[in-house]
């Protein structure tokens, strides 16, 4: 039987952001620009997540669990994502796939990888 995942399971504070263009006829990106903040459940890939992560040039994935935040934020393959726990400290992940979480009903699960 599958674990139900839970409120309590969300401990990991993760932030998304964008990147917005340099205002004027310099090109390049300024600084980020923060889309949304939560908790999460991280874990380690599973074998599917593995296979989709063959598309990109990873050197290193998770997946993670987030309260499905509707419409007040829609992950995206643009948007990145910094998670705030001492293991992940300076490392940028790129979205690589958001899913629904097949178990557990108002939860979403989120690829990342840096490459």
């Amino acid at each position: 039987m599958a674990r139900q995942l839970t409120s309590g399971d969300l401990r990991t504070p993760i932030t998304f952001f964008g990147y917005e263009p340099i205002q004027g006829p310099e090109p390049g990106e300024q600084e980020k620009e923060t889309l949304h903040y939560c908790f999460c459940e991280i874990y380690a890939s599973s074998q599917k997540d593995l296979e989709i992560l063959k598309t990109v040039n990873a050197k290193e994935s998770i997946t993670i669990n987030i309260r499905d935040p509707l419409m007040d934020y829609i992950p995206d393959r643009k948007h990145f994502a910094e998670i705030g726990h001492y293991s992940y400290t300076g490392k940028v992940w790129n979205i690589v796939e958001v899913r629904p979480d097949a178990q557990s009903l108002g939860f979403i699960n989120i690829v990342l990888a840096v490459v």
